[in-house]
């Protein structure tokens, strides 16, 4: 008899159990059959790898719903319909798209939906099909795939190239480049102290003029200031050079208006009288010359000049 009543015992608490777990389960699908879903379709064109039904549709990182058909397009074999349901306060825009992208590092795979915003209308269906579909587009490791080839390609022209460039010719040139350089660092390091010694003597020439700077600034003051009133006096001076320039004007008027006036005794004059002064001047630069050699005369030999050579020579035997 006690144990039949520990079998009853071990039973009714299995059975409470059970029922509580299936109470709990009935609870959270309570909850869960409240939520409203939609559903959607997506085509893809490339490999659904890791995809499968009941894989998670996420919309801008948060879990919404998941896959719950893939199957080939009955209408294009070369895509992949998948169909997915999500809640309904998900806000599918026609702008909205999917991408297939990995989930974690377990291999699967998962709908991720991106894009939308509130100016966008949501997405409705078309009157050829059961529910609307979603745009889809590559997901960054399909676009990274699709790049492997030429990212390959450019990598083996990079590696043929720097091939070419490190041969045993350019290796030589960039050892003497190196060795160069090495030697160009120590010259450098010798001549620091020359270096500082030039910026030091350098701070202090520039302190020194800042210094003649300072001094002369009174100077400048004072030259600027000579000038400002050497250019007031030269306006003076403009301004008389002015009334001249005027009044010999009215002298060269006055002058023209006398030439008119004297016009025939002028006349008379540069025909006659200019003739008998050119005579004259002639005789006067005869006169000029002959006074200028009895001058040179005087003043090389006074006494003989005047009282005739007197001295006489002595006769050799």
């Amino acid at each position: 008899m006690e144990t039949r009543a520990g079998y009853i015992a071990v039973g009714s608490a299995v059975l409470l159990l059970f029922i509580g777990a299936l109470g709990f389960v009935l609870w959270m699908a309570k909850y869960d059959g409240d939520a409203d879903y939609e559903r959607y379709w997506i085509y893809f064109t490339g490999s659904v790898a890791g995809l499968k039904t009941g894989s998670t549709v996420s919309y801008r990182g948060i879990s919404v719903g998941e896959v719950v058909d893939l199957r080939i397009d009955p209408q294009n074999v070369e895509q992949v319909r998948a169909t997915i349901e999500v809640l309904g306060t998900t806000p599918v825009k026609t702008s909205t798209v999917a991408s297939l992208e990995m989930q974690g590092l377990t291999g699967g795979s998962m709908i991720l939906l991106s894009g939308g915003s509130d100016t966008d209308p949501p997405l409705a269906r078309d009157q050829n099909d059961d529910y609307p579909v979603i745009a889809s587009t590559p997901s960054q490791l399909e676009r990274l795939f699709e790049g492997a080839p030429a990212l390959v390609e450019q990598i083996d022209l990079l590696v043929r190239q720097a091939t070419l460039l490190l041969n045993s010719e350019n290796r030589q040139v960039v050892a003497g480049i190196l060795q160069n350089m090495s030697t160009a660092s120590r010259d450098l390091a010798a001549a620091t102290p020359a270096l500082e010694d030039l910026l030091t003597n350098t701070n202090a020439a520039i302190a020194r003029l800042d210094r003649i700077a300072a001094a002369a600034e009174p100077d400048i003051k004072e030259t600027l200031a000579a000038t400002a009133a050497t250019m007031r006096s030269a306006d003076t001076v403009l301004g008389e050079a002015e009334k001249t320039v005027a009044a010999f004007g009215q002298t060269a008027g006055t002058l023209n208006a006398m030439l008119e006036e004297n016009r025939r005794p002028l006349k008379d004059f540069t025909h006659v009288t200019l003739y008998d002064m050119n005579a004259f001047i002639a005789e006067l630069r005869e006169l000029t010359v002959s006074m200028r050699r009895v001058a040179n005369e005087l003043g090389r030999d006074p006494a003989g000049f005047i009282f005739g050579n007197q001295q006489k020579g002595y006769e050799a035997r």
